[in-house]
């Protein structure tokens, strides 16, 4: 899967934005993770989860995590929007990209495994 990655601010409070696209599933996936609250038994503080939301269908579009955002009143970089669509179209896996609030990116690919 592609995991794009973009840090910012919710109401003053530090959070994570990390979308991308499932090749095995064939979905886009989205998760907020707040960033200053303490953890439940390890496990991250989620503001916003896709498994956990019940309006999500099987395959939702990147729109509907688009009009989330604006819900929660966040927004992404565009270049973060273009990647995510270029991520479907390419059926993209295996890629982490961090993203500033001007739209730079940077790719942090695994290691490649030699035989």
């Amino acid at each position: 899967m592609s995991q794009h990655h973009y840090l910012t601010e919710h109401h003053q409070t530090p959070v994570r934005i990390v979308c991308g696209w499932d090749r095995p599933l064939q979905y886009y996936f989205m998760y907020i993770e707040q960033l200053d609250q303490p953890k439940n038994d390890g496990e991250p503080r989620y503001l916003y989860h896709n498994l956990d939301d019940p309006q999500v269908t099987a395959t939702p579009p990147l729109e509907y995590y688009l009009a989330k955002l604006q819900t929660l009143e966040l927004t992404i970089p565009t270049s973060m929007i273009l990647h995510l669509h270029a991520d479907r179209l390419e059926n993209c896996g295996n890629k982490n990209v961090y993203y500033t609030a001007d739209g730079q990116w940077q790719i942090d690919q695994p290691p490649s495994y030699r035989s």
